[in-house]
């Protein structure tokens, strides 16, 4: 975010990962922000933020034990140092009130800035906390003014707040191939994830070709 606000200045900033792909054409999806412009397309889990646990205690190892998972005796010590600090009492940050969501997102120029500009308190508040990039923007959002300009202002966890097609039930999200080529077709959101081609690479090509270039 900081990087691409250095950059220039872009009406959104989407959030999207390597696995996710439009489902839409340019065209719609400028329009569609054109008919949208100034909301934020953030998703909120709940109301009520149910994973104290990410940052009332430290991880002081999770740049290490979220790789992959061959840390065995990092993997054991970490666990260890949760249930001594859970033991203990630890309990940071509890005078914030935090929210979670996705961490996929497509915010404004003028959101993205003002992140930006908390860079030394989300550093100070999130380090050493666990898997936070779903809760630092949701948070900062939530305590400001942008909470007003949310595209879907219900936290349902629905994700029409951020349009974007993710299956959680058929999978760790659904992996999207060639059968589900009606239901990419046919959905009202603007991209969709995940996808592998070395799980289905047909519905890839059939998504650049028929959905996005059309």
């Amino acid at each position: 975010m900081k990087t691409a606000t250095e950059n220039s200045i872009y009406d959104y900033y989407h959030l999207l990962s390597g696995e996710d792909l439009s489902i839409k054409s340019q065209d719609f999806i400028h329009d569609f922000f054109d008919k949208n412009y100034g909301k934020e397309f953030i998703r909120f889990e709940s109301e009520n933020f149910q994973h104290d646990y990410r940052v009332k205690y430290y991880y002081p190892l999770q740049e290490i034990v979220g790789k992959p998972r061959n840390h065995i005796i990092l993997n054991k010590f970490g666990r260890c140092l949760f249930f001594i600090q859970k033991g203990i009492g630890i309990y940071r940050n509890k005078d914030i009130n935090f929210q979670k969501g996705t961490n996929w997102f497509s915010i404004t120029d003028n959101l993205a800035r003002y992140v930006v500009l908390q860079e030394k308190w989300i550093k100070k508040t999130f380090r050493n906390s666990y898997c936070c990039d779903e809760v630092f923007l949701q948070t900062i959002v939530d305590s400001s003014d942008f909470r007003n300009r949310l595209y879907r202002k219900k936290y349902d966890n629905s994700i029409e707040s951020i349009r974007r097609l993710i299956d959680w039930k058929r999978g760790d999200p659904y992996i999207f191939c060639f059968s589900d080529q009606a239901e990419l077709t046919q959905s009202n959101m603007l991209f969709a994830r995940k996808f592998d081609c070395s799980v289905d690479a047909n519905i890839i090509d059939y998504v650049v070709s028929e959905l996005a270039c059309k």
